[in-house]
């Protein structure tokens, strides 16, 4: 009996100090899209795959690179950005709608805007991830 007690302390033991897994940045996308235009970005730890109307490069990104990226998207606060989207401009092709999804092991965030006119608060963002 007193090794079975024994058992479960130390298991809870292990379990109780075991770290809390953080919620990690995996990848981040952008995408803008119109009837004669589109750009689609894949950022992740290593690299940024962007295909811009039917073209596609690849570029490095360094670690620091990426860290700067993940420093810039902890520091916005997503609730303050509306989905600001023009559905009758975009309907005419007078702007391009463009979605942002940061993707991170436990949550997924989308924003859509005017690719032109980014939200202030992403700004930053969009020049770090090369966004032209």
């Amino acid at each position: 009996m007193n090794n079975q007690l024994l058992l479960v302390a130390i298991t809870f033991i292990f379990f109780a100090c075991k770290p809390l897994q953080s919620d990690m940045l995996t990848s981040v996308q952008y995408k803008a899209q119109t009837r004669g235009y589109s750009l689609s970005l894949e950022v992740s730890p290593k690299q940024i795959i962007s295909i811009e109307n039917g073209v596609k490069s690849t570029r490095k990104l360094s670690v620091d690179q990426w860290k700067s990226i993940e420093n810039t998207l902890n520091s916005i606060d997503f609730s303050t950005i509306q989905n600001d989207l023009n559905k009758e401009l975009t309907a005419v092709d007078r702007a391009i709608p463009a979605q942002l999804t940061i993707i991170t092991t436990h949550n997924t965030k989308l924003v859509e805007f005017t690719h032109n006119l980014a939200p202030t608060q992403l700004k930053t963002l969009l020049k770090l991830i090369q966004v032209p």
